[in-house]
């Protein structure tokens, strides 16, 4: 998923969760961010060692447009507490 940037993290400055992780939804690659149980799994993959047993604190669902395509299924922004 990182080679088609639909995956990224970054550090948190907010002490309420550790890091913040960027989810785009890529049904044409086989993944759906609807399930909440896939997205929390997708995110702590994605940090390994930084956060193995991450929980999802808050989470944020993201319209996004894709240029020339339109407009994409739900992304989200997920922040995790390790």
């Amino acid at each position: 998923m990182q080679q088609y940037n639909a995956i990224s993290s970054s550090p948190s400055t907010d002490p309420a969760y550790d890091y913040s992780v960027i989810l785009r939804n890529l049904k044409p690659l086989g993944v759906d961010m609807a399930n909440p149980v896939d997205r929390q799994k997708l995110a702590v993959a994605y940090l390994g060692d930084k956060c193995p047993n991450g929980k999802i604190v808050s989470e944020t669902a993201l319209k996004t447009t894709m240029p020339g395509l339109g407009p994409s299924d739900m992304d989200y922004a997920v922040r995790l507490k390790c």
